[in-house]
């Protein structure tokens, strides 16, 4: 598989899972009462920005970013890296 298909793949497959996670609690993320010294709890969300905006709750998305835009990027890029990795280690060709 050449490099511009597996580009091609990984790209729709990050597309695919970042759109996803619109509606389903695919992404870890923290949540804990916006108070002085609050105690985190692991939960799954979603990156629906509408769902957020709830009064008095802080969100940490993957453990350290409160910011919604900047958890698009990470989620898009580590889908992206993720799956091309997994590309080039199960489409290799086999030896001549």
């Amino acid at each position: 598989m050449g490099l511009n298909k597996k580009i091609t793949y990984s790209v729709i497959f990050a597309l695919i899972v970042f759109f996803a996670s619109m509606f389903i609690n695919i992404i870890p993320c923290q949540t804990a009462p916006d108070i002085p010294n609050p105690v985190y709890t692991w939960k799954m969300c979603t990156l629906n920005p509408d769902i957020q905006i709830k009064p008095g709750i802080k969100n940490l998305f993957l453990g350290f970013s409160e910011s919604l835009t900047e958890t698009y990027f990470i989620v898009l890029f580590i889908i992206f890296l993720f799956s091309i990795i997994i590309l080039h280690f199960t489409s290799r060709k086999s030896g001549k």
